[in-house]
């Protein structure tokens, strides 16, 4: 039988033990996610971490202006824009001079 899917009880009854003493209670399930990731190697513990992280980022509270502001008026695109790197403000004002340009070439092609 796989480990990975059926831990051995004394494994459980262990993990469920250590926690107990510590004042942490599982659920069954956690404890046999506990195990499982015991098991991984290295690289496998990361992978974990890796997707638990980016899990928990997508959890994190909006910034504050966005229960005030919303994001798709314009005010809410301006505190988006400040609160960008620098990089990406030159990157908008680029392509803000790159519209502007290709609608005054459009607006010129119209009058003739």
């Amino acid at each position: 039988m796989n480990d990975l899917l059926h831990p051995p009880e004394d494994d459980i009854v262990s993990i469920a033990s250590n926690a107990t003493s510590s004042g942490r209670q599982f659920s069954e399930r956690e404890t046999r996610l506990i195990y499982k990731y015991r098991k991984l190697s290295p690289l496998g513990k990361a992978t974990v971490n890796a997707v638990i992280q980016v899990q928990l980022e997508g959890l994190k509270e909006k910034p504050k202006y966005t229960g005030v502001i919303s994001e798709s008026s314009p005010s809410g695109f301006y505190a988006n824009i400040r609160e960008s790197s620098p990089e990406i403000q030159q990157e908008m004002e680029r392509y803000f001079h790159y519209l502007k340009a290709k609608e005054a070439a459009k607006d010129t092609g119209k009058q003739e």
